[in-house]
Parts: structure tokens; sequence; C-alpha cells
């Protein structure tokens, strides 16, 4: 009889009786802290995103070209998907060695980004990828010339090359990690953090 209430006093013991609040308080306290993890996490995606964007961007208000790389010619140093900004330059200034971004006179209506391999007597300029084993098979003219590359923006150009190689999965999964960046941002609360824990009544 004696061990049968002592039992009975342990299982309803003020201690044991905590046990269960305490565990929903663990619980909540580790998806709270998930929570806050992935809020951060999706909003230095959006920051990273929108400053990448301003980098590609406000350049070109001064006056200076950009366009996406949609080859790996020029690579390691270029890669697809990369944004160049290119400033105007002075035909009669450049060398061999140096990158230009230019109308490829083969398409009016591509920018090629290449080095120089040499200046030809015409004026013209021969070019070459630095991931090709030749050079280019038409020369360049100083006209098509669009400027001298001097900013490279990492990524921002990704889906446009996506796109053009019909590669639409990571284009879809871009623009949901977008969404939930920004509905993170827009459903962060507003104020001051209400203290989690228990509080006694006076």
């Amino acid at each position: 009889m004696g061990s049968t209430e002592q039992l009975t006093t342990v299982a309803t013991s003020p201690r044991s009786a905590e046990l269960p609040s305490r565990w929903r308080w663990a619980a909540r306290t580790a998806h709270s802290a998930s929570s806050t993890l992935l809020r951060i996490g999706l909003t230095a995606v959006l920051a990273a995103t929108l400053g990448l964007m301003a980098w590609a961007v406000l350049p070109l208000a001064a006056g200076w070209h950009g366009r996406v790389v949609l080859s790996g010619s020029m690579q390691p140093a270029i890669n697809p998907g990369d944004v160049v900004l290119a400033v105007p330059v002075d035909p009669s200034r450049l060398r061999p060695g140096q990158t230009i971004a230019f109308r490829d006179p083969a398409r009016q209506d591509h920018v090629d980004v290449h080095r120089i391999v040499r200046r030809n007597s015409d004026g013209t300029f021969t070019t070459r990828g630095d991931a090709n084993a030749s050079a280019d098979s038409t020369p360049v003219p100083a006209s098509n010339i669009v400027g001298l590359p001097r900013l490279r923006v990492p990524w921002i150009g990704l889906p446009q090359y996506w796109w053009r190689h019909h590669d639409y999965a990571p284009i879809g999964l871009t623009v949901v990690v977008l969404a939930a960046a920004m509905w993170a941002v827009a459903s962060a609360p507003r104020g001051a953090a209400i203290p989690i824990g228990r509080h006694r009544r006076a």
C-alpha cells in the first residue's frame, strides 16, 4: 500500500507536471529560432540580389554599356550569366591584350566580350575568347567597338542565360526563392519583440 502511494506522489509532483510544459516551451523556442533563421536567410538573398541589380544598372546612367554574357568563351575570368559593364573608349588607344566589348560583325545585334589579339593595318582588330583555341574569323571594325569592360557583376544575368538555353527549372526556382524572400521581408514583425517565457500574475 505504501508503495502505491509513493508512485502516485511522484507522478503528481509539481516537478513532473512541469515537464510537458517545458517540452512545449522548448518546441516553441526551436520553431521560433528556425523561423527567424529562415527569415534572415531569405532577407539576405533578397538584399544581395537587389545589390547586384543596383551594381548592374546604376553605371548605365553614366553612359556605360552593359551586357549579359551568354557563352563561356572568356572563362575563367568571365562566366555565363555575368553582367559586364563597359566604359566608352577611343579605339585608337586600344592595344593587344586588352579586353573589349564589341558588336559582332557577323551579328550586329549581338555584343561580344573578347580579348584583342592584334591590331590590323586596316584599322580593324583581331579578337579571341580566352577559352577559345583560335581567333575570331571576322576582324572587328573600330566603329563596332562598344567599350572597355571595367566592371563584372556575377550571376545577375543568369535568368537570361537560362532562358536562352531553354533551361526553365532554375528560373522557376529563382522566382520561388525571391517571392519567399519578399514575403519574409513584408511579413516581418513590426515594433518591439515579444519576450518568450512564462510570467506569473501578481
